[in-house]
């Protein structure tokens, strides 16, 4: 492991970028409900992006906190990530 390849995988790799920012606890929380705890490795991206909307109304009741950035930056990753796998099986 080079430091800049790990610099360079920090600013370019989706899920890393993920992990790095702020609502970092609720993207692994979001990913473990979703697909770790009832063992899914795939899903539509509509059940995914609806599942997310649950999370966020139920932690927006509970918390009362506006997640609205958060949904933002996880679904535009999830969809960059969906096109990422789609274009590698083709």
């Amino acid at each position: 492991m080079e430091y800049a390849d790990l610099k360079s995988q920090r600013k370019n790799n989706t899920a890393w970028r993920m992990l790095t920012s702020a609502h970092a606890p609720l993207i692994a929380s979001f990913l473990y409900q979703v697909f770790i705890k009832v063992n899914k490795c795939s899903l539509p991206f509509d059940v995914v992006v609806s599942k997310l909307d649950d999370m966020l109304y139920h932690l927006n009741q509970l918390e009362g906190e506006n997640l609205s950035e958060a949904r933002l930056e996880l679904s535009g990753s999830l969809r960059r990530a969906c096109i990422m796998m789609k274009s590698a099986l083709t």
